[in-house]
């Protein structure tokens, strides 16, 4: 399993009055991790709240994020033919994730975290392999397009914890090459309760998201 994308969504209680204060005080925080001039966006201020008002990223286009008057959403994205396992490209990363969590929480006061892991197999039969490792039902190759959905509501330390995933046949393609299999994606957020939520809590339900993923993969989610 390749990881095609990584997204880290930070939900706020209050609202965010200068966008742009927030991501220069984000990125700073983070050493210019995102090191290409940002784009401020002319949005009227009574468009709905989860519009960005600025967004940057690195030179590289790898490194996105998008400041909204409600939430932070940063996005990794990885290439799919050059990177080892899952595991081991968040991994590579999890350090950048850390302080872009640390930094938000420096001055904002955070109700919900989604951490959402988009990953591609490859496998010319995907719509069988979905089929029989999931359906009672016979496969049959009429079929040619198969998605999966479930939610799983599970409770640790205290948190109830919204495990969503989705597995679809789909294709992959760039310039050159063009492939078939299974995307899975992990969208793991906890529900939000009446309390804001500390910098070592989001980072717990970050480690715990990849335990899941990772378990997920042990067993053969596809």
């Amino acid at each position: 399993m390749k990881l095609l994308n990584f997204q880290l969504a930070i939900f706020v209680e209050e609202t965010i009055e200068r966008p742009d204060k927030t991501y220069n005080s984000i990125n700073e925080a983070c050493n210019e991790l995102y090191d290409s001039i940002p784009q401020i966006l002319n949005i009227p201020a009574d468009a709905p709240a989860e519009i960005p008002r600025v967004q940057g990223r690195n030179s590289d286009n790898t490194k996105t994020i998008n400041v909204s008057v409600n939430r932070i959403d940063a996005h990794w994205n990885f290439n799919f033919e050059s990177q080892t396992s899952l595991l081991d490209s968040i991994k590579n990363v999890s350090q950048e994730v850390e302080n872009v969590i640390k930094a938000v929480t420096e001055s904002h006061r955070v109700v919900r975290e989604g951490l959402v892991y988009t990953g591609f197999e490859e496998n010319t039969e995907s719509v069988k392999a979905i089929n029989e490792r999931y359906l009672s039902s016979k496969y049959k190759p009429s079929i040619t397009e198969l998605a999966i959905r479930q939610n799983e509501v599970i409770q640790n330390k205290g948190f109830s914890i919204n495990n969503i995933r989705t597995i679809e046949s789909s294709v992959l393609s760039n310039n050159i090459k063009t492939y078939t299999g299974v995307t899975v994606q992990w969208d793991i957020n906890n529900v939000p309760e009446k309390r804001s939520l500390t910098a070592s809590e989001l980072i717990f339900l970050f480690e715990q998201s990849l335990e899941r993923v990772n378990g997920d993969i042990d067993r053969g989610v596809i």
